[in-house]
């Protein structure tokens, strides 16, 4: 996978954190020196040689093929700067994440041809709230937070294994590339943890596998 697309489906990643319109009216500019190897950005990652992925805090398991880890903020910065060049509807995503990057807790990048990229996120829990009310209230708001090319086409409450989970499914075209995104919050604790899983469209049933895998296998760890 080239970088500008890793970067696209890493920002594709960060839809679900926003809240309010995000819409952003924005021109896109020239990229330039955006044709680094992909490998070159594996090593801002912690390199795993098995399938768990370990995080600032958290830990799942993926499939042979994933590589991931806790990326620095400096590094993701780095990535979020190219873009919202590549795509400027993000902006207001890469926003939110710049300014609290304690967000982002993990990240796993898939090292075959075919783009995949997985977010592990941390979010408060507000009040008492159960899966079934925060399924409500994405399903009643996440389409307005989303930006152009992007649209909420299922959402419900499920079990993955032992835990509840408000599973939110999105379609997305950015700059002619056509993906997915599956999006599953459950509540750990006293917080909110999401996984986001970007991949293409033909790849549904492979995906659904490895979102079942990830969220089974979570756990949160001593940072």
């Amino acid at each position: 996978m080239n970088f500008s697309k890793f970067v696209i489906f890493f920002n594709i990643t960060l839809s679900g954190l926003a809240t309010g319109n995000l819409a952003v009216n924005a021109t896109p500019q020239p990229v330039t020196n955006i044709g680094q190897s992909f490998d070159r950005h594996l090593t801002l990652l912690q390199r795993e040689s098995n399938t768990v992925i370990k995080g600032n805090g958290v830990q799942f398991s993926v499939p042979a093929g994933f590589r991931g880890g806790s990326p620095s903020d400096e590094d993701v910065k780095q990535i979020t700067t190219e873009a919202v060049k590549i795509a400027p509807s993000m902006a207001s995503f890469v926003k939110i994440l710049d300014s609290n990057p304690s967000i982002l807790r993990a990240l796993a990048i898939s090292t075959g041809d075919k783009p995949e990229v997985i977010m592990i996120s941390r979010l408060p829990l507000l009040g008492k709230s159960s899966i079934v009310e925060i399924e409500a209230i994405m399903a009643k708001f996440f389409p307005s937070m989303l930006p152009p090319g992007f649209k909420l086409t299922e959402h419900k409450v499920d079990t993955v294994g032992s835990r509840q989970v408000a599973r939110l499914l999105v379609d997305a075209d950015v700059q002619g590339l056509k993906l997915q995104e599956l999006v599953g919050l459950f509540i750990e604790g006293d917080e909110i943890f999401q996984v986001t899983y970007a991949y293409l469209p033909e790849d549904t049933k492979q995906a659904n596998t490895i979102f079942k895998q990830v969220v089974n296998s979570f756990k949160v760890t001593a940072e």
